[in-house]
């Protein structure tokens, strides 16, 4: 009779098949491991989407204003909070002047369609903007038309991003 089949019958394994298990069991646990501690890394840490939806719009806004700049001979948008927000919304002319329809006058722009929401800190859904010299309870972003920087304007913002902390020089 084969030894296989005797092994078989008393229940035993031999040397080499225990360990061809065992050197699998570790090819799968080094494929699988790392993913799995990345997963729970990302599940203890839910506010990480939040985060890259934060960054993700603030570039948004940065480009807009950067946009702005180009095509208003490298001034940004300026003067109150909400004609700031007209400004970025909808058409304007080459000094600053706005108008909801695009006319002869004001083609430029718009730059964005809407303030976009924030989407973390006490502000969140928000899309309120406003100058660093106002209150800023219950609002979304910050803007300083000196410098064109815009920012989100929660306290409580991860420190470990530089793009939400970084005011970009200007030429």
């Amino acid at each position: 009779m084969p030894f296989y089949r005797t092994a078989l019958r008393r229940g035993v394994f031999s040397l080499l098949e225990v360990a061809v298990v065992l050197v699998v069991l570790a090819v799968v646990a080094t494929i699988v491991g790392p993913r799995v501690s990345r997963a729970a890394a990302t599940a203890r840490r839910p506010s990480l989407a939040h985060e890259h939806l934060l960054t993700g719009q603030l570039r948004m806004m940065r480009h807009a204003i950067d946009e702005y700049a180009a095509d208003h001979h490298g001034r940004h948008p300026e003067g109150a909070a909400d004609q700031v927000v007209r400004q970025l919304t909808e058409y304007s002319d080459g000094i600053g002047h706005t108008s909801p329809t695009r006319t002869r006058r004001h083609r430029l722009g718009p730059y964005l369609r809407e303030i976009p929401a924030i989407p973390v800190g006490p502000a969140r859904g928000k899309t309120t903007l406003a100058l660093p010299d106002q209150p800023l309870r219950d609002v979304a972003w910050v803007y300083d038309p000196t410098t064109g920087h815009v920012r989100p304007a929660a306290a409580d913002l991860p420190e470990h991003d530089p793009l939400l902390h970084h005011v970009p020089e200007r030429p």
